[in-house]
């Protein structure tokens, strides 16, 4: 489904066993604060975003997102675990013009939470996370910014949200 934001949603895109399977390894791993990117320097801003994230290697996802994308350079996954209370404030993933975040991707690995949709703030388009849904979409149209790109992630209500990030870069 193309919509506003040019983003498109692809329903279970990894089994319900692949989700688990990611979420056991992050979990084993672990989990640190999030950060943000503010004037080029990651930052902890708490204000701003309140999730905790894992960052690992997965290359049989990532062979299934290139058959959409085609053979183009990733920044690297990201686990985001979202407790309740944990939101993202809207915002674009492009880091105030200092990375080159072409796309965003978002693996969607549980849906036993409430709350924690990604909205699209500035389209009104909202995506209600669903175990193994694919998200993807466009953060810049020849290097601007697009203004539809704002999201966020909404507060999680109860229980806890999985989700996986990647963003996908010009060069």
């Amino acid at each position: 489904t193309i919509v506003g934001v040019q983003a498109q949603q692809i329903d279970n895109f990894i089994t319900p066993q692949e989700c688990q399977a990611l979420i056991d390894k992050a979990e084993s791993i672990g989990f640190v604060d999030s950060q943000v990117l503010q004037d080029g320097k990651a930052n902890y801003d708490l204000s701003s975003r309140s999730s905790k994230c894992c960052s690992f290697p997965i290359p049989e996802l990532e062979e299934k997102i290139r058959a959409i994308v085609g053979n183009m350079k990733f920044e690297g996954f990201q686990m985001l675990k979202y407790e309740k209370g944990n939101s993202f404030k809207p915002h674009y993933d492009n880091g105030n013009g200092v990375t080159k975040r072409l796309f965003t991707t978002l693996t969607y690995l549980n849906e036993n939470y409430v709350g924690g949709q990604t909205r699209f703030t500035n389209d009104g388009l909202t995506v209600h996370g669903k175990t193994g849904k694919f998200l993807i979409w466009k953060n810049t149209n020849a290097g601007v910014i697009d203004q539809l790109s704002m999201h966020e992630g909404a507060e999680v209500l109860e229980g806890i949200k999985y989700v996986l990030v990647n963003w996908i870069l010009i060069e």
